[in-house]
């Protein structure tokens, strides 16, 4: 299954932080990163621009530590769920990324992909009910090793596609023929060094990407389809053969 399932101011504190934040970007010491993030965060605070953080419902769905186990998966036969699904996600800024409900919010997604009784290849964090831009895949170009991805973005798709099954477990007892780009480039934030990476990313696991960055911005697979009307189906003849299955 995939998670994704197979069956101005100028002058005073303002203006000093946009140097603070200069100087944050050029560093390149990791641990000097982080000092400066949070010093920037506490200045965007004094001038009344903080990012937001965990709303008190995020908090309540994470949990305290990832002892609670597996996440409730939303799924689209349940109307509030549906709706949720539909949003677009928000991004996670630097201070997300630093807290204790970032980790445990990762523990438990890496459960909730890993259940013996349902499991997948990949999860969006809208899937748990976590309305931000946080994936995990399985990287089977590499180690097939779960890997997160946040803030993740789509920089460029090839014009080489390929049909290919999928499914969802947010789409419970549904698979379908979708098209995806047999090659992608990928953008997204490291999670430990708060810089932004990019990956070439090829074959099955590019079709991972492409489904869980979907989710995001309230996109599910039926959407893309062959039966959905987004893609229409071409004949079976001349339909191109799909990626392979994990």
């Amino acid at each position: 299954m995939y998670d994704f399932a197979i069956s101005s101011r100028s002058g005073g504190i303002c203006g000093k932080i946009r140097i603070f934040e200069s100087a944050y970007l050029k560093n390149e010491n990791a641990m000097i990163r982080t000092i400066l993030v949070l010093g920037l965060l506490a200045g965007m605070a004094a001038c009344g621009s903080a990012p937001q953080r965990w709303t008190p419902e995020e908090k309540e769905r994470i949990g305290e530590n990832a002892d609670a186990g597996k996440m409730r998966v939303y799924r689209i036969d349940r109307a509030d769920d549906s709706l949720f699904l539909r949003r677009r996600a928000q991004e996670l800024h630097p201070e997300d990324l630093l807290s204790s409900s970032y980790r445990i919010l990762k523990e438990r997604l890496l459960r909730t992909v890993n259940d013996p009784a349902d499991p997948g290849v990949g999860i969006a964090a809208p899937q748990a009910g976590i309305s931000r831009r946080l994936i995990a895949v399985q990287r089977f170009d590499r180690d097939s090793a779960f890997r997160f991805y946040a803030n993740p973005r789509l920089d460029y798709r090839s014009p080489q596609q390929a049909w290919g099954p999928e499914g969802c477990l947010s789409v419970p007892e549904r698979t379908d023929s979708v098209l995806r780009a047999r090659e992608i480039v990928v953008s997204y934030v490291d999670d430990v060094t708060l810089e932004t990476r990019r990956d070439t990313v090829r074959g099955f696991t590019a079709v991972i990407f492409q489904h869980e960055i979907d989710h995001l911005d309230g996109i599910l697979f039926i959407d893309r389809a062959a039966g959905g009307g987004m893609v229409m189906r071409e004949p079976a003849d001349s339909v191109p053969a799909g990626l392979p299955e994990p």
